[in-house]
């Protein structure tokens, strides 16, 4: 979609303390069907304040199922509510009849043809994705996941025709996150296994920074989302500071034609630079 689509609220539920399904009627939509798709909602009534401009507030979320339905689809969006932030706002008081701007599909998960072992880890906002992709993953497959989550009441049934072995851990969310260390425990998962994770960015460059010193890998064996920033207003702040040039030499660097793991090899000593 390269314009946001109109969704309803068509109905909203609590799944765990700090998770709530918000289902939304969106039309002129279809599913890509990858397990990890994500959306920008443009959320109702909130902006991003930005000091010298602010513009409405736009936050991406994983989609949790999608079903057919007259002219589009409804789409299940399972939304952290935590903290103050917009779409935490916005996810802990949506009801019924309410409507959001829905855009920009784009999705990560890909494993290899013909593998079959999984490695996810993620953190509260990465646990819809996990949940889907588990619960469209075949007999065939095996999985190894590590959660962290803000309390383990907050832990979901996570049901698959595939092999789960699912650690949970409680951490991060404002404290230090412990999935970097969770990773040095486990040890290196065997080559031909397939490493997807998602977390706060922050949190997923320093895995990303691991997994290449110690988990050497062919680039289509890992795919690491940086999935919500936790100083999201600091980073934006440092990125509006940039020069023509720095911005144009980071647009160089980022290539859509190539993999985003490929691109990561040159955009994350760019961003050590700038700051970011």
């Amino acid at each position: 979609m390269s314009t946001p689509a109109i969704a309803t609220v068509a109905r909203a539920a609590s799944l765990s303390p700090h998770l709530r399904r918000i289902t939304l009627d969106v039309h002129g939509w279809t599913t890509s069907g990858v397990p990890d798709e994500s959306v920008i909602l443009h959320l109702p009534g909130a902006v991003d304040d930005h000091g010298d401009h602010t513009h409405p507030a736009q936050r991406h979320y994983t989609i949790r199922a999608a079903r057919p339905a007259e002219g589009g689809s409804e789409v299940d969006i399972d939304v952290v509510v935590h903290g103050d932030g917009p779409g935490s706002t916005w996810g802990a008081a949506a009801e019924p009849g309410e409507q959001i701007g829905v855009a920009a599909s784009k999705d990560y998960y890909g494993p290899p043809a013909g593998s079959t072992r999984r490695l996810l880890l993620s953190d509260h906002t990465g646990l819809p994705a996990v949940a889907r992709i588990l619960e469209q993953a075949s007999a065939a497959e095996a999985f190894t996941v590590a959660i962290e989550l803000p309390d383990s009441a907050d832990r979901i049934d996570l049901p698959s025709a595939a092999s789960v072995d699912v650690e949970w851990i409680v951490g991060g969310n404002g404290r230090p996150s412990r999935l970097l260390s969770t990773m040095e425990r486990m040890g290196a998962p065997e080559p031909e296994t397939y490493v997807w994770i998602a977390c706060e960015s922050a949190a997923s460059r320093r895995m990303r920074a691991f997994v290449r010193e110690h988990w050497t890998r062919d680039i289509a064996w890992y795919r690491i989302v940086g999935y919500w920033h936790g100083a999201q207003d600091e980073y934006i702040r440092a990125w509006h500071l940039a020069t023509e040039e720095q911005r144009a030499e980071y647009e160089r660097l980022w290539d859509p034609a190539r993999p985003d793991e490929e691109n990561w090899l040159e955009a994350e000593p760019f961003l050590q630079r700038m700051g970011l």
